[in-house]
């Protein structure tokens, strides 16, 4: 059986059959590369934008071009944050445009600001691959991001509607924070849409290998 793939996950563990693409800040990076062989996606959530996040953006910028970075993210927009929603669209911009520096995909943590989210992406013409992890959104909404080129990382919860809609080639799946294994969710995922685990790793694999431009997981 081919490998499992948890496109966003902020678990520490390790498995002989699943990749994981480990959620970290910057300043975690530089702790946890050093100790590890680990894979990252590296961001700034806005949920932890501070009075410090300038020097964050630096670190970020040095390290985005490591082999170990897969990817620039979370980031993203959230309007249910308290902080300044004016102060998270700069760094989100920050971040687009390092993602659009090094060439890597965007994994993107957005809140009620899928609007402005698009906006942004658009204005600054990023010519990368975009996930949107965590999805739960309403299936119009899943079919208007997929029909614009977009990726949709689903975990343990998700909208069965959304989920239908989306196109196999558009999809990812995840863990984020949940104390689940990924099996399980592919478990789920494979029921919804009609095929079989086997089946769901291969599409997901191959969805890995176009976004990320590897096929070494």
């Amino acid at each position: 059986m081919k490998t499992y793939i948890d496109i966003h996950t902020h678990q520490k563990g390790n498995s002989e059959n699943v990749f994981l693409l480990h959620d970290v800040s910057p300043e975690e990076f530089k702790r946890e590369s050093a100790k590890t062989r680990h894979r990252f996606s590296v961001g700034i959530h806005p949920w932890y934008i501070d009075s410090t996040v300038e020097e964050k953006i630096k670190i970020l910028k040095q390290i985005a071009a490591d082999s170990s970075v897969l990817a620039i993210g979370e980031t993203g927009l959230d309007k249910r944050c308290n902080v300044n929603f004016d102060t998270q669209k700069e760094v989100f911009k920050s971040q687009i445009s390092i993602a659009k520096e090094v060439g890597k995909p965007l994994i993107i943590h957005c809140v009620k600001a899928y609007n402005e989210t698009q906006q942004m992406l658009g204005e600054m013409r990023l010519n990368v691959p975009v996930i949107f992890h965590g999805f739960r959104g309403k299936p119009q909404l899943a079919k208007e991001l997929t029909k614009a080129g977009f990726y949709l990382s689903f975990g343990n919860l998700f909208n069965k509607e959304s989920l239908k809609t989306a196109p196999f080639d558009r999809i990812f799946l995840e863990t984020d924070d949940k104390d689940v294994g990924i099996e399980e969710i592919y478990k789920l995922v494979a029921e919804v849409k009609e095929v079989s685990v086997e089946r769901l790793v291969e599409i997901i694999g191959e969805n890995f290998g176009k976004c990320f431009e590897r096929n070494d997981f």
